[in-house]
């Protein structure tokens, strides 16, 4: 069976996927697995230009919330 992830913020989803895909991209949005500048420069370089925002992310897998985060400043 195939397993739909998704990232939403503010009620849309901004990237979705297969089951393994979007967790790591989650984790480098939140800033677990960067830190300092290097994870303003992913923000700006890359997160932003994706459509994600300061604030709240739901890291979904087949419509269900399996964990929430923070874009922070």
């Amino acid at each position: 069976m195939n397993v739909r992830e998704e990232i939403k913020q503010n009620g849309m989803t901004i990237l979705q996927g297969n089951e393994g895909s979007l967790k790591v991209i989650f984790n480098n949005l939140i800033g677990e697995n960067i830190k300092g500048i290097a994870y303003q420069n992913y923000l700006n370089n890359v997160a932003f230009n994706a459509g994600f925002e300061y604030g709240t992310i739901l890291f979904m897998k087949d419509k269900k919330l399996i964990e929430k985060g923070t874009i922070k400043k």
